[in-house]
């Protein structure tokens, strides 16, 4: 499931999902750094971790080659690899990004 809007893309946020271990896991990037991996830049982000259980752990989300390039997320401090593959066979939502503050 892929959604992108093409409204406004350069002010766009963009929150992306893929799928391991029977769980979604998601990251949402500032419009800045989602026009930096759309423009085939590479990135790397922490995101915010999860639990699997008691016990916690940081994921770790490399983005290179624009829309068709490759997107890697790894997770924990001993090198776990939860997702390979295309960024487009990750499920992509652009949307407004949230302001600070409000909550929402």
């Amino acid at each position: 499931m892929k959604q992108v809007s093409r409204n406004n893309m350069s002010m766009m946020s963009a929150t992306i999902t893929v799928e391991w271990g029977n769980e979604s896991h998601s990251i949402t990037l500032t419009p800045r750094n989602w026009a930096k991996v759309k423009s085939g830049s590479a990135h790397q982000q922490r995101g915010k971790g999860y639990y699997d259980g008691p016990e916690f752990f940081w994921d770790y989300w490399a983005f290179s080659g624009g829309l068709d390039g490759d997107l890697t997320v790894d997770y924990g401090s001993d090198g776990g690899q939860g997702f390979t593959g295309k960024l487009r066979a990750a499920e992509i939502q652009e949307h407004r990004p949230k302001k600070k503050g409000s909550g929402r």
